[in-house]
């Protein structure tokens, strides 16, 4: 496809471009969704043949992503609410740190290439969200990136991440059992090779009851680093 396609200088018209790319890859046959958005989002964004990264490999997990040497950025946690009735959940999770990590545009850790997580972890279990990149948005200074998702059903439906000021996600899922005395819960968002998280021990709890857990003004210091014993996470596969 690369050898069809070049450095895209013949096409006169961005979509021209991606109409090509959208073509060959319909062609070849077997490329997933994702990858095929991740391939499309790089051409159109006019990255050259050098540049571009291989999706298949990464979204698979392949040559270090998203397992590989990670950049831990615990952070404080400015409020972390969980509430559950027999219809309804939420998850609500909010930090103000100038120590949020936001990733780099064209990276392994470019979530509107390879999509992003949410994990939540708690003595009742670990759950993981998946952030797919295709309702990601990033702005054009690269400092925030912005996660939406509409209609229903669906688990997170907002995520934000901003460079050095904000870290913020709302879920209609909580995904473990409120069932009252919870305990301490950590919270981690990666993406790629970045990733953010914080902790909010026992003494951050003000709410700990059946339906309703409320955690505020938990420190960056509460976790060492964003890894599964920092957090009280079970490993995940």
């Amino acid at each position: 496809m690369h050898a069809d396609v070049g450095d895209g200088s013949q096409f006169e018209k961005r979509r021209q471009l991606l109409k090509r790319v959208i073509e060959l890859l319909d062609a070849r046959g077997g490329v997933t969704d994702g990858c095929q958005a991740c391939i499309t989002r790089q051409f159109q964004r006019r990255l050259p043949i050098e540049e571009q990264l291989p999706c298949r490999e990464r979204l698979q997990g392949i040559g270090g992503f998203p397992n590989g040497t990670e950049e831990d950025r615990p952070v404080a946690g400015a409020k972390l609410l969980l509430t559950a009735t027999a219809s309804k959940e939420r998850l609500s999770f909010l930090s103000k740190d100038a120590g949020v990590a936001a990733p780099l545009v064209n990276t392994p850790s470019d979530p509107t290439l390879f999509g992003a997580s949410v994990e939540l972890c708690t003595a009742e279990g670990t759950v993981v969200f998946d952030l797919p990149a295709d309702h990601w948005r990033v702005s054009r200074s690269g400092s925030v990136y912005k996660f939406k998702r509409p209609g229903r059903p669906a688990d997170v439906k907002m995520a934000v991440i901003q460079r050095g000021r904000k870290l913020k996600v709302s879920s209609n899922a909580v995904g473990v059992p409120l069932g009252g005395g919870l305990g301490p819960v950590g919270v981690r968002v990666g993406t790629g090779t970045v990733r953010n998280c914080a902790f909010f021990p026992s003494t951050t709890i003000v709410t700990d009851a059946p339906g309703r857990f409320l955690a505020e003004d938990a420190a960056a210091g509460a976790a060492l680093d964003c890894g599964n014993e920092a957090l009280g996470c079970a490993a995940v596969p």
